[in-house]
Formats: C-alpha cells, structure tokens, sequence
C-alpha cells in the first residue's frame, strides 16, 4: 500500500463507500470503506522523489522487462530508490 499527499484536502466521508478504483486497466476495484485507512501509521521516510525521475523509472523498468516488450499489456512491481 502507498499512501500518496496530494495538494488540497478531501474529506473521507465525502468519498464513495464499499468501492474504491484501483489500477487494473480499468477494471480494479475494492470493495472496502475509504474509511478503512483511518488509523494507518504512515511509513517514515525522507524520500522525495521527482515526476521526472518517476516518468525515467518507470521507462527504465518496461526497457528491462522481456514481457512488457513483447506484450506492452503485463502487470509488474519494482522496488527502487530515486535513481535505481
């Protein structure tokens, strides 16, 4: 799970209940309350990372993948810091 501050806030009553869209090409749900994440610790962490560097990653990842070059349509993770 990640938990990403955006600039301005919603308040998580406004939010729709029991369906929140996940990434799924489209077709991602989860059946919880938005709720749900009340009470979460957040991770510390001093990690700040650029649009810029997140757009380089990413490219970088699909470069790597056999799969994602074959297919352009797989679902893959990674782990990495700003640079790698």
């Amino acid at each position: 799970m990640a938990r990403i501050w955006l600039k301005g806030k919603k308040d998580l009553a406004e939010l729709p209940f029991k369906r929140v869209i996940t990434s799924g090409c489209g077709r991602g749900a989860s059946f919880r309350s938005a709720l749900d994440i009340e009470g979460i610790k957040p991770v510390e962490s001093s990690l700040s990372i650029e649009p810029a560097d997140i757009l380089h990653l990413t490219k970088e990842f699909q470069r790597c993948s056999e799969v994602y070059r074959a297919t352009h349509g797989v679902h893959s993770a990674s782990l990495c810091d700003t640079k790698q």
